[in-house]
């Protein structure tokens, strides 16, 4: 009897443990699908200037995944959201 309670209590620790396994396996396909899709996003938008890439991008992404993603700080980013596009059509990177 206690071989079999042993045998269950095994059985329920590898279901856990594959249970992880899966979980952690569709996290991070879950990381790469975001990372593609943020890759194409920017090819997309890869024509824009940065200003604009900035303000595009910021409707769906935290500020700080935006600033990595063109390459600028923070800081700039904010300037961006904060200036919005020059009314003339001339945008002016911070380079």
């Amino acid at each position: 009897e206690l071989a079999a309670i042993e045998t269950k209590e095994q059985a329920k620790v590898e279901a856990l443990e594959r249970d992880q396994a899966v979980l952690v396996a569709a996290d991070q396909v879950r990381l790469d699908a975001e990372s593609v899709a943020k890759v194409e996003a920017m090819g997309r938008i890869a024509h824009l200037p940065t200003k604009e890439q900035s303000l595009v991008l910021a409707k769906v992404l935290p500020v700080s995944e935006v600033a990595e993603l063109v390459g600028q700080s923070d800081r700039t980013v904010y300037r961006h959201l904060e200036d919005r596009p020059a009314t003339n059509g001339v945008s002016h990177d911070d380079g």
